[in-house]
């Protein structure tokens, strides 16, 4: 059994996984020997997933309660460029923060098209997915809670109450059910702009959140809504790991290794979600001199190197290993956006295979891949 945490902001959720099999979802608040009351009467895990958007202090007592009673370490997972079929759309990828990272992992894995993901928590969230696994981006603004406690502190004397959920109308007559059904209508006015505005892309509405239920009757579009979400990502990405690593333990004589060394993170998602079906071992470097101390002591199948790099580009990096003994024959494939005969000329004299210019499609990698180290497509 592992077990699948999900900390957040004022909440801290878990579920445990068996088989490929997620309990139900349990959830506390933060307090004092939180952890004592909840999770003493579970088995000892074999594992520990954790999402954490709390911050590092909550982070060190998880990890040190975890370790003191169940002698494991955890993995806390973070966000990256790809990861289970869903292509991180950020800049900079982990920025994109870890929750609706997994959101949007777990939304791809349990849904078929293309997605809206909404989170509503102490912020809401709402991001884009189309069915490919491209995320297209997302928007932020606080949470119901959040809105409310931003009114109590600018504006004077109003009630700290903040709704009062029996009550049902369309239009407050006292100022408390006016901002509740404010802040209310104003969710309700983003996800039905963001859906209508890709209209053509039929977005499927995916809501998950504790705040969820205070507007829910409110929602006048068809959706799913998924409170284990992001629990849901976990498990995906603790299962892709678990197989990725039976595979490779069982087949470690056998899978061929594939080196990628590109500073760009958009060609290295690229590499990740093309190569991905094909049985081989890829690791990445995003500069030449990383990807130098690994080579002086291991030999890959097939080497495919980037030459515009900041630093060391890609060429000197192929001179480099032609002087290392045990790179002499090592399968090099140069990549470029810019085809110019002298790089041709320079590759071809250091023992390059193929020359390859950008932009890649997926199609294209497998191909050269399978070429090269006689591999087949699963």
């Amino acid at each position: 059994m592992m077990l699948m945490v999900d900390m957040g902001n004022s909440t801290i959720k878990w579920a445990c996984l068996e088989d490929e099999y997620l309990s139900l979802q349990q959830r506390i608040l933060y307090q004092n020997d939180t952890l004592d009351q909840a999770w003493n009467t579970l088995d000892v895990p074999s594992d520990v997933w954790i999402s954490n958007v709390a911050g590092p202090q909550k982070a060190d007592v998880l990890s040190q309660w975890i370790k003191s009673h169940w002698g494991l370490q955890a993995t806390f997972v973070e966000t990256s460029d790809y990861a289970c079929g869903v292509k991180n759309a950020y800049e900079i990828p982990k920025q994109l923060g870890v929750d609706r990272w997994l959101a949007l992992i777990g939304a791809h894995q349990l849904e078929n098209g293309s997605l809206c993901v909404v989170d509503c928590g102490t912020a809401i969230t709402l991001d884009v997915l189309f069915a490919n696994g491209h995320h297209q981006g997302g928007l932020i603004m606080p949470g119901l809670t959040s809105m409310h406690q931003a009114l109590l502190k600018n504006t004077y004397a109003l009630d700290k109450t903040l709704y009062k959920p029996n009550e049902q109308t369309f239009l407050a007559h006292n100022t408390q059910t006016g901002i509740r059904l404010g802040t209310q209508y104003a969710v309700i006015g983003l996800l039905e702009y963001v859906i209508n505005t890709c209209e053509k892309k039929q977005l499927k509405l995916i809501v998950t959140g504790g705040s969820i239920p205070a507007f829910e009757s409110l929602l006048h579009i068809p959706y799913r809504y998924i409170p284990e979400l992001v629990l849901q990502g976990l498990k995906a990405v603790a299962i892709d790991f678990q197989k990725k690593n039976d595979r490779f333990n069982f087949m470690t004589d056998k899978m061929p290794t594939i080196v990628i060394v590109d500073d760009s993170a958009t060609s290295v998602a690229l590499y990740q979600f093309s190569i991905e079906p094909l049985p081989v071992n890829l690791i990445c470097f995003k500069a030449s001199e990383e990807a130098l101390s690994y080579l002086q002591e291991h030999q890959p199948d097939l080497l495919l190197l980037d030459i515009i790099m900041p630093g060391m580009d890609g060429l000197t990096l192929l001179k480099q290993l032609r002087n290392l003994p045990h790179q002499k024959e090592t399968k090099v494939i140069m990549v470029t956006s810019k085809d110019y005969a002298q790089d041709r000329s320079v590759a071809k004299q250091f023992g390059a295979i193929d020359f390859l210019i950008k932009p890649l499609g997926s199609e294209k990698v497998r191909k050269v891949i399978c070429k090269y180290v006689n591999v087949k497509s699963t």
